[in-house]
Parts: structure tokens; sequence; C-alpha cells
């Protein structure tokens, strides 16, 4: 009796060991570890190198490394020993093809989805992902089949009623897609993203106005929703040649003066942008140093802003003291080392000009061969040849292959009376050309 007991006592320590690793890899992961619980899990395979449900979570733990390619690998074995794990192979294939989508294997993805399908036929969710795949690959009619299927076995989603409203306007069909739209909407007033989308139809459709007034009370809405602007907040400027500016000024003005506090920040913001574009800089200017004013410019984005209406104004000094004030909060800022270049090179201050390009050189490498050309012009500016000739050298060290540098040390060893170098580099020049 005791004998078999020990028998059996020693056949449960590796199920108890098993359990037990299982514990530490959850603790892990809750930890957000993720490397020991890949390693963890990595040495219970060792000993167990057929169960599928320990390939599975290593792919996850793969995916969340950023290591698709071995994630992908792993779902294979779990997908050849799918009998030992939790996943069905319907999920399994689901899952490498959002690995392979979000890699851009977008073929490979599709074939994934499909066999997920034919191993679950009533899956929508697969169904919505592969429309998602085909709006991505520009296959519009497929998408709209995909997301009617997905509709069909879940016709009461919203998500996929929105996105099979997407697929249509992608295919053309705007006024099937503004029907469901509406009627979304009609269901659930607050589906920001079907709001969002029926602007663009009105857009679309040549009703500029019915998509402003639609437009910015998506962005009212989502921003009381979310409180935070909408990723997509620049629509309204990207395409605003298109949109009466009067009618758009309007309906800002409107909303900047029913508004308050991060709301009201975010439309002024906005009409700043607008008024940028359309030459309006002293509107814009006014707009952006209120709210600097209000200390409510948080990320120094407005500042950034005014200092750039300020150039296009040529109100050059102004531009030079607001990039001043950026630089001191923000330090390595190319941005505004570059434009207060550009600002004392209108005020003829060009040494300082030249010091903040040489910043510029410091700060980002990349960026040192702009900065060393547009030094070089400077000094050719003001006659000092020279110098201009160190800096020309040091944009060929940096690019030895640009014709135009060599063609333009040339003009400048011409300046100093130097023929034999100005000849070389006008032969350089020619060479680099005719290559």
């Amino acid at each position: 009796m005791l004998r078999r007991f020990a028998i059996l006592s020693l056949l449960l320590i590796p199920l108890f060991l098993t359990a037990q690793k299982s514990e530490q890899i959850e603790a892990l992961i809750y930890q957000q570890r993720y490397s020991e619980a890949l390693q963890l899990t990595t040495i219970q395979l060792r000993a167990y190198p057929r169960n599928g449900q320990l390939y599975a979570q290593r792919a996850w733990l793969y995916q969340h490394l950023s290591q698709p390619g071995m994630a992908v690998l792993d779902i294979d074995q779990a997908i050849r020993y799918a009998s030992s794990c939790d996943l069905t192979k319907s999920q399994l294939y689901f899952t490498r093809g959002h690995i392979h989508s979000e890699v851009g294997m977008y073929s490979d993805a599709y074939e994934d989805y499909t066999v997920a399908i034919e191993e679950e036929p009533n899956c929508a969710q697969c169904y919505a992902k592969r429309g998602d795949l085909c709006l991505t690959m520009d296959y519009n009619p497929l998408a709209v089949e995909n997301y009617a299927e997905a509709l069909r076995l879940e016709p009461y989603n919203t998500e996929y009623r929105v996105e099979y409203a997407r697929a249509m306007m992608a295919n053309g069909q705007l006024n099937e897609s503004a029907l469901q739209l509406q009627q979304v909407l009609a269901d659930d007033p607050g589906e920001l993203e079907a709001k969002r989308l029926l602007a663009t139809y009105h857009f679309l459709q040549s009703e500029p106005e019915v998509y402003i007034d639609l437009y910015l009370s998506y962005l009212q809405e989502y921003f009381e929703t979310n409180h935070e602007p909408s990723g997509a907040d620049h629509l309204l400027y990207a395409i605003t040649d298109s949109v009466p500016y009067a009618y758009l000024s309007q309906a800002l003005d409107n909303y900047i003066n029913h508004t308050a506090g991060d709301i009201q920040v975010m439309f002024r913001r906005i009409r700043a942008e607008i008024y940028s574009l359309h030459g309006n800089y002293e509107g814009a200017i006014t707009d952006l140093t209120e709210l600097i004013r209000n200390e409510q410019d948080y990320d120094r984005s407005a500042l950034a802003m005014r200092a750039y209406n300020y150039m296009k104004a040529e109100q050059y000094q102004s531009a030079a003291e607001d990039y001043t004030r950026l630089i001191a909060v923000q330090p390595r800022n190319i941005e505004a080392y570059s434009g207060r270049a550009e600002a004392y090179r209108h005020l003829q201050m060009t040494d300082e000009a030249i010091a903040d390009l040489i910043s510029i050189t410091r700060l980002d490498y990349t960026m040192a061969l702009y900065a060393f050309y547009r030094a070089a012009r400077l000094e050719v500016e003001r006659e000092n040849y020279l110098t201009a000739v160190n800096y020309l050298n040091r944009c060929i060290e940096l690019e030895p292959g640009l014709p135009y540098l060599y063609r333009y040390l040339a003009e400048q060893y011409e300046a100093l009376g130097n023929s034999h170098m100005a000849e070389y580099n006008y032969r350089a020049a020619t060479l680099l050309e005719e290559e």
C-alpha cells in the first residue's frame, strides 16, 4: 500500500511542478515581466514539447516583446498540437492573421483569416477582421461583402455597422453608407465615429456647410466623452480649401463663444490654424496669444505656432523672441533653432543666425548638412567667401555625392580668385551629374 502511494506521489510531482510554474508565469505576466515569463515558458516547453497551449502562450509573449516572427513560429506549433491547446484552430489562425497584418504581410493575413472562417464559418469577428484587411488593401468590394457577412451573424453589433458603412463609402456606395450611418445614430446618438463618417459623406456630396456643422459637433462630443481632442481633428483644416472660409470662421466663433475650458482651447487652436492657412496671420496670432496668456499652451505648441505666424507676418523680432522662449523650455528643439536662425537672418543678425545653425549640427547629426549649407549661404551674403568655403567642405564631407555642393563651392573659389580650385570643383560637379 505504501509502495503504491509512493509511486502515485512520484507521478503527481510533475503535475504539481507544472501548475506551480503556470502560477509563476501568470504572476510575471501580471507584473508585465514578459522576458522572464518567456524564459519560464520555454523551460516548460522543454519538458512538454507537444503542448499546444504552451506554444500559444509563448506566441502571446513574443508578440508583447515585439518579436512577431517568433510568435508566428510558435502559433504554427500551437496549430500542429491544437488538441492540447485551449484555443480552437480558428482562434489560432485568427491570431496568426492578426500578427501578419500588424507587420504588413497582408496576403498571408488574408489567407489566415480565410482558414479561420473555414474552421468556424459563424465567426463574425473573423469576417470583420478580413473586412478591415480588405479596406487596408483597397479591396473595397470584398470589404463590403465581409462586413455584410459579419452583420448577418451579429446584426446588432454597432462597430460592425459603422465599419460596414465605412467600407461602402470607400466603395463609392455613398447613399447606402449614409443610410446605414443614419440608422446607427438613430439607435445610438452617442456613436461618434458614425457622426464623423456622416460628416465626411456630406463633404463628399459637396454639402460643406452641413459637413462643418456635423464635424464641429463631432469634435465637441468626442472631447466631452474622451477628455482629449479627436485624433482626426486635423481633417477640418486639411480640407479647408474646399470649405467656405466665412462659414467655417463663423461656426468656430460660435463654438468658442459658447464653450469654456479645454474644449474652448481646442476650438481656438483650430481657428488659429484655419486663420494661418488662409493668410490671416494676425487673427492666428491673436488666438494663440490668448492661449499663451491664459496658460493654456500645455505643450508649447501654441508658442511654436505663434512664432511661425510672426514669421509669415514678417514680424521677425517677435518671432525671434518666441523661438527664444521655446528654446528655453525645450533646449533640443531643432525647429525652434532653425526658425530663430531664419528670423535672425531677416533681422540682419548674421552671427546669431549662424550660431543657431551650428547648434543644430551638434543636436542632430542628420540635420548637419542642411545647417552647414545654410550657414555657408549666410556667409556668402556678407561676402565672407573663405568661411563659406569651410562650411561647404563640411557639407561635402557629410554627403560627397551632391553636384550642387561642388558647383556652389566652385563659385566661392571664383569669388576668392582661386581659378584652379574653381575649375576642379566645376569638373567634379559635371562628373557627378553625368553618372
